[in-house]
């Protein structure tokens, strides 16, 4: 089986900061891997055990992208194709979806896969946009994957239930994200391995273009007046915060 895993590089939520006084972020961390990414890349080496064959981690991004797909050989993919632009933060999931697919349409994959919402902006389209123009048929929020008797079985929630399916390739399988994250990581061993596994580079020929407009991102205001307690004990405060919600008729 031809595994292809679609992955992105965003900035690590874990290190933005919010200007208290601007409400502007002040993003200043190092790059990494999409959280439900992640995600994917560990499934997809639990379907190529399973089913044999081959993983491909496909990124779009500049130069330093190649970090993430590092990443994912290290995690124990088997070779990547870096689809190179520097201009990625002009598109919008359209061009995204289109540079995707040109890039992996003569590839053969037989399943590729895609997180469902990712870290930065969430949109939950570019799979399904990859699939639309790849003519293929698609399958999200996937929670479960499963190969037997020769056969794809995929399990994916449906309004709050689960529900199973068996489906042919190719197909792309969109995965929702888990509050368990993924079971395999990157390791030092897989590091030393991942060095010597390949990383094709191709130039992609869409342009990377948008027809929305958007201003700078911007912490929501905050509204209505505070009342601090400084200084004061565990105990006195409580009570001071009891009085004042009795006096405003907000408990009895």
């Amino acid at each position: 089986m031809k595994i292809g895993v679609l992955i992105k590089q965003v900035e690590d939520i874990r290190s933005v900061r919010i200007d208290s006084k601007t409400g502007e972020p002040d993003i200043t961390g190092t790059p990494v891997m999409d959280t439900t990414d992640a995600l994917v890349v560990s499934e997809s080496v639990d379907l190529r055990e399973a089913a044999g064959g081959e993983i491909t981690a496909i990124g779009l991004g500049p130069k330093h992208a190649r970090d993430i797909l590092v990443s994912a050989l290290a995690t124990g993919v088997d070779n990547a194709l870096h689809i190179l632009s520097e201009d990625t933060e002009k598109s919008d999931t359209l061009a995204t979806a289109r540079a995707l697919a040109d890039a992996v349409r003569d590839e053969g994959f037989d399943v590729l896969m895609a997180g469902k919402l990712s870290d930065d902006y969430g949109t939950g389209q570019v799979g399904l946009q990859v699939a639309e123009l790849l003519g293929i048929r698609h399958l999200s929020s996937v929670v479960g994957i499963r190969f037997e008797d020769d056969a794809l079985h995929v399990t994916r929630d449906v309004d709050g239930f689960e529900e199973e399916t068996q489906v042919d390739a190719p197909v792309m399988l969109i995965l929702a994200p888990s509050d368990e994250g993924p079971k395999r990581h990157p390791s030092l061993r897989g590091m030393m391995q991942a060095k010597r596994k390949p990383v094709r580079e191709v130039e992609t020929t869409v342009e990377m273009q948008t027809a929305l407009s958007w201003t700078e991102p911007k912490a929501q205001a905050r509204g209505g007046d505070r009342i601090m307690i400084e200084g004061a004990d565990p105990a006195e405060a409580a009570a001071k915060l009891a009085a004042w919600l009795r006096e405003n008729r907000l408990a009895g």
